[in-house]
């Protein structure tokens, strides 16, 4: 059986692969004509995180359904929820700053500037809490027969996606 729980983990690689890309092309976004590889990656992350926040609530949908949770990690399972929220809302005001972006627009380019920054920071510290909390306990407490059933959930979105 796939370690579907390792593969919803590694796609948090990914994103730090491509935040590090972000991170580089802020700072030159005026000075090399970036902005469309800025705003591309906006679009990607935005649309990649969607979809990755959208296996992660699969995930934790399935271990409430499943395991007998304590009140903390009842907790720890609503935050998660209530952070992709507002991820996603801060991502698709990011993604509308980016496409108000012309040449010599300061006060646009600022906020971009101080909302990725903040953005990523939230990101990366989401992602580690993550990985240190909700995978182990996954991994934990997921039977073979849950995991099975979180594989068939994802298979099912991911085929809707394909239509």
């Amino acid at each position: 059986m796939r370690d579907v729980v390792s593969m919803l983990c590694n796609t948090h690689e990914t994103v730090k692969e491509k935040v590090a890309m972000w991170l580089k092309l802020i700072p030159a976004i005026e000075r090399f004509g970036t902005w469309q590889k800025i705003d591309g990656l906006i679009s990607f992350l935005s649309e990649y995180a969607v979809k990755h926040f959208e296996d992660e609530e699969i995930l934790i949908d399935v271990i409430k359904k499943h395991v007998n949770l304590s009140v903390e990690e009842q907790q720890m399972m609503s935050k998660f929820l209530r952070e992709h929220e507002i991820l996603l809302a801060e991502l698709e005001n990011l993604k509308e700053t980016a496409s108000k972006y012309n040449q010599g627009d300061r006060k646009t380019v600022d906020e971009f500037t101080e909302n990725s920054h903040q953005i990523i920071d939230e990101l990366l510290k989401h992602a580690k809490e993550e990985d240190e909390k909700l995978f182990p306990l996954a991994r934990e407490k997921l039977t073979a027969e849950h995991l099975k059933i979180f594989e068939k959930k994802l298979e099912k979105t991911i085929k809707e996606v394909k239509k």
